[in-house]
């Protein structure tokens, strides 16, 4: 039987470092990577906003997306 893994090799783990650059990261990798959305320094209704914003990019680009 073949071996399938079925998380990325790669992943990109967000903060309030990196958050100017994410949309463009995220549209950039050439293969599926995962997502981690950490963003605890946020307001809560912010917070989730802005995930829900990069999430759908994210998606779309066929990235696995995690809420941290």
């Amino acid at each position: 039987m073949a071996f399938h893994q079925s998380l990325p090799d790669l992943w990109l783990l967000s903060d309030e470092r990196n958050a100017a650059v994410l949309e463009a990261r995220l549209r950039s990798f050439a293969a599926p990577v995962g997502f981690v959305y950490r963003h605890y320094h946020l307001p809560d209704t912010e917070r989730y906003a802005e995930f829900r914003r990069l999430r759908r990019i994210a998606m779309a680009e066929g990235h696995l997306v995690v809420l941290a």
